[in-house]
C-alpha cells in the first residue's frame, strides 16, 4: 500500500484493488492502535497527562490485552452492547463479526415455536447477543432456542408489576404508566371493582378498597 494514494487515483481504480488496499489499511490501523494502547496505559501509570483521545481508548486495555479488537473498539466504541459482547471473543471472530459475518440466533415465532434466522451484529439486541455469543464463541442456535424457552418462562413465571398511577392537576387526567384517560372514564371501572384513587405519595396515587 502507499502511502500517496488520491481520492481521484481511487475513483479510478476497480473494486477488488480497492479491497485490497482498504483490507490493508485496516490491518495496520488494528495493530497501530493496540500498540497506542499499550504505550497509552503505560504512560498513565507513569502518572503522564494525555490530551482527550478517540473514543476506543476507554477500552484500552481490553484491547492492549487482548480481550477486544480494535476494530471493534474502532467502529462501536461507544455502543456498549456490542463491546460488551465481543470482550472475549477469539479475536478473529470479532473481526469477522464487525465485518458483516452474519450470526445464526434463535427467535421465537408469534405461536410460541423456535426457529433459526441470520443476522448481522448491528441487528441484535442485547438479549440476543447475551444469548448467542459464550466463552467459545457463537452459540448453537438450537441451545440459543432453550436459552429463550428459559427466559420467558421466568418472565411469565414473575408476578406482575404494580401499575404507577398519578393524577394531572391542571387537566385531572388520570395516568396509569404512561396510558392517560379522564377520570369520568376510570372511575367508574373502579367503583365497579369496589375500589377508588386516593393519594400516595406527592404526585402519585393508587387504587384502594372501599371500606
Amino acid at each position: 500500500m502507499t502511502n500517496e494514494l488520491t481520492l481521484d487515483q481511487a475513483r479510478d481504480m476497480d473494486a477488488a484493488a480497492l479491497r485490497a488496499i482498504f483490507d490493508e489499511a485496516l490491518s495496520q490501523l488494528d495493530l497501530f492502535l493496540r500498540d497506542a494502547c499499550i504505550c497509552y496505559l503505560a504512560l498513565l501509570d507513569q502518572g503522564a497527562e494525555l490530551p482527550l483521545l478517540h473514543p476506543a481508548f476507554r477500552h484500552a486495555e481490553a484491547i492492549a490485552t487482548g480481550a477486544l479488537s480494535p476494530r471493534v473498539a474502532m467502529r462501536h466504541a461507544t455502543n456498549r452492547n456490542i463491546i460488551g459482547a465481543m470482550a472475549g471473543l477469539p479475536l478473529d471472530l470479532q473481526d469477522r463479526l464487525v465485518d458483516g459475518e452474519k450470526v445464526k440466533i434463535a427467535v421465537m415465532s408469534d405461536q410460541g415455536r423456535i426457529h433459526s434466522d441470520e443476522v448481522c451484529l448491528e441487528q441484535m439486541s442485547p438479549e440476543q447477543m447475551r444469548r448467542a455469543f459464550g466463552a467459545d464463541g457463537v452459540r448453537d442456535w438450537q441451545v440459543q432456542g432453550e436459552l429463550l424457552i428459559k427466559g420467558q418462562s421466568v418472565q411469565s413465571s414473575r408476578a406482575p408489576s404494580k401499575p404507577v398511577i398519578r393524577v394531572d392537576r391542571e387537566t385531572r387526567d388520570i395516568i396509569i404508566n404512561r396510558v392517560r384517560v379522564s377520570p369520568e372514564d376510570l372511575e367508574p371501572a373502579f367503583a365497579a371493582l369496589g375500589l377508588q384513587v386516593k393519594p400516595f405519595m406527592k404526585g402519585r396515587f393508587k387504587p384502594v378498597r372501599i371500606t
